[in-house]
């Protein structure tokens, strides 16, 4: 999944992740794909966080982010897209889920309106990686 996202043009310029292991050690080795420095902050506030907590979580650590990510965990994750895009999707392990938004800041995604899902993958969908 590091990989697509930097095919895709995707690299986030920060992260933010739920601070369950296998959060952090997805993250960890999706940034591994990376070319430049990611930061990557850790969360306790991000497991098992409602689609609401995850908005306030955004605002207060988006910062200056121009392409921002967030690993979380279900339901929160799967309901924060639906909330944000009006699309139903279940984000399974790993699944992307690229959302658009227009805003200036991130302290604004709590009113920013409807977003749009530019790109949404699955793991299992994108089949075996060729080195």
């Amino acid at each position: 999944m590091g990989q697509l996202l930097v095919d895709e043009d995707l690299v986030p310029d920060r992260i933010l992740t739920s601070s369950a292991v296998r959060a952090v050690a997805t993250t960890e080795l999706a940034a591994g794909e990376f070319e430049q420095h990611v930061d990557i902050e850790v969360t306790r506030e991000l497991y098992l966080a409602s689609p609401h907590t995850y908005v306030d979580v955004i605002e207060e650590m988006g910062h200056d982010a121009e392409c921002l990510m967030v690993v979380g965990h279900n339901p929160g994750i799967s309901a924060l897209v639906t909330v944000l895009t009006g699309e139903c999707e279940e984000m399974s392990t790993a699944a992307l889920a690229a959302v658009e938004l227009d805003l200036d800041d991130w302290a604004e995604i709590g009113s920013a309106g409807e977003a749009t899902l530019a790109g949404f993958w699955r793991p299992k969908k994108l089949g075996p990686r060729e080195d």
